[in-house]
């Protein structure tokens, strides 16, 4: 396989093209997508092996599932015992192994195995004793022996939570896997006190074994810092949605005083009045939304509404009331000509604005967020009527904006933009073909794909027909299309339509 086609009119510049196209590929690539210095892909019999960025094999296809390499660790798996395997005789056929670029048996066999803390890190659980570890990459050394009952992911963080057995029960101890240090843990299991909130949430609840007034105290702490986040007297109030947990103060006589109440999201206790600060009805985890009414001196009510956003930080505070669509909250304004719409989801805020004609009707809208890739795509349509009477004439628009970190860009007139992955653009043709275009609209590809998608380092996996290949961030050919599948960070990529 060659890096790239060479198309040339005379015969020496064949020759001289073909020795500068030999001398590249001496140049094997070691960034992005081939960190490792290669790259997992399936062939046409759908196994999986490695090749580098020249095409040249250099680990055979003898795997049914691959991984690319982080640190030179891979996670491999195989179908059939009986083939070649430098680690071992005889490899579990079921079962996951950790390789080098070698192809040699760095540990296993595992029943499962999970990336964590940027990938360089590996949860893995033993087919033989059942028991949970952490392999660590960079080290080539296990981090945690396989002798947790469970280990598990907190969100997209460092830090991951390991079940143990201590002195017959199970323990729990919460690690941060950048430092390697116990954030916070408990002797047992049943000190835990667990609320219900969409999504889970980043903190850790437990009985402290003491009591108030006849209640027991409970304290939140949380899982990523240790630090303590709220402690309270044991009342709580959840609903399909929300939990929140109640502080009471008491009088001599025992009698309730005032309460404190601290909602509880995903990312945060936000600790409200609730006398004068109501929360709305809402289904994101990760931001809470209140209205709060105050009487003016007239004698008028103003409702004032606040969202809190990740780390209870306020994100929106006004009057105007925020609509929610099922997955985000937004607003929307049309001012001295522009049309602007806000959106307010996983605790961030987003914002694309367009600009619509004096007496423009019949606006219409909808929008996308890509949360990993701070953009928001907003479709607007609007009729525009000019003339009048039998010379009326009425045209219908419609245009497609993308904004990335608050920059925003028309999508160019005869592309439909389909994806935002890698601060680049994935756009269709009019004859549904895709290619690569940059944030302002400037191609990188033709749109010749049937798919693409930018992924580490800036690398383009694109298909064509039944195969897919890479190419590089500029859009140069590094592997043509002749695979079935590549593995990468976020998955497999193969021929399969968007």
């Amino acid at each position: 396989m060659k890096k790239r086609l060479l198309i040339t009119g005379i015969a020496v510049i064949v020759i001289l093209a073909t020795v500068f196209a030999l001398t590249a590929c001496n140049d094997t690539l070691s960034d992005g997508i081939f960190s490792g210095g290669s790259i997992a892909v399936r062939n046409e019999d759908g196994r999986w092996g490695y090749v580098d960025s020249n095409g040249e094999e250099v680990l055979g296809f003898d795997y049914a599932s691959a991984t690319n390499f982080v640190n030179g660790v891979a996670v491999v798996s195989y179908t059939d015992s009986s083939e070649s395997d430098p680690g071992a005789a005889e490899p579990d056929p079921g079962a996951f192994y950790l390789i080098d670029q070698e192809g040699t048996h760095l540990a296993g066999p595992f029943v499962s195995t999970t990336r964590v803390f940027d990938d360089t890190m590996i949860v893995v659980k033993d087919k033989k004793t059942n028991k949970f570890g952490v392999y660590d990459t960079a080290a080539k050394a296990f981090a945690y022996e396989c002798a947790y009952e469970n280990i598990t992911p907190v969100g997209e963080t460092s830090v991951v939570r390991m079940v143990s057995q201590i002195s017959g029960k199970n323990g729990v101890e919460y690690v941060d896997l950048a430092t390697g240090t116990v954030t916070m843990a408990r002797k047992a299991l049943n000190d835990e006190f667990t609320v219900s909130v969409v999504g889970g949430h980043n903190f850790y609840f437990y009985n402290t074994n003491t009591t108030e007034n006849g209640k027991p105290v409970f304290k939140g702490v949380s899982v990523l810092t240790g630090a303590e986040a709220v402690t309270w007297n044991g009342r709580k109030s959840e609903s399909s949605d929300w939990t929140y947990l109640i502080d009471d103060t008491y009088d001599a006589d025992g009698s309730v005083t005032a309460s404190t109440y601290h909602y509880v999201t995903e990312t945060a206790i936000i600790a409200l009045d609730k006398a004068v600060e109501v929360p709305q009805n809402q289904y994101d985890g990760s931001m809470l939304l209140t209205a709060k009414t105050a009487q003016g001196a007239d004698g008028t009510n103003t409702t004032t509404y606040t969202l809190y956003g990740k780390d209870g930080a306020v994100i929106y505070s006004g009057t105007e009331q925020l609509f929610w669509n099922g997955e985000a909250y937004y607003m929307t304004k049309t001012e001295n000509g522009t049309f602007t719409l806000n959106v307010y989801k996983d605790g961030a805020a987003y914002s694309a604005s367009a600009a619509v004609p004096e007496g423009a009707s019949d606006l219409n809208y909808s929008w996308n967020v890509t949360t990993e890739e701070n953009a928001i795509d907003m479709s607007i349509s609007y009729s525009v009527t000019t003339g009048e009477g039998e010379s009326a004439v009425t045209e219908n628009v419609a245009k497609q904006f993308v904004s990335i970190g608050g920059a925003t860009t028309e999508v160019p007139e005869g592309y439909e933009l389909k994806k935002v992955c890698g601060g680049k653009l994935v756009l269709a043709a009019e004859n549904g073909r895709m290619g690569v275009f940059n944030a302002d609209g400037t191609a990188v590809t033709e749109c010749i794909y049937s798919n693409a998608q930018v992924v580490d380092g800036g690398y383009i996996l694109v298909t064509m027909g039944n195969a897919v290949g890479v190419l590089a961030p500029d859009g140069s050919v590094v592997l043509d299309c002749v695979f079935s599948g590549i593995s990468h960070k976020e998955g497999i990529w193969q021929s399969v339509n968007y």
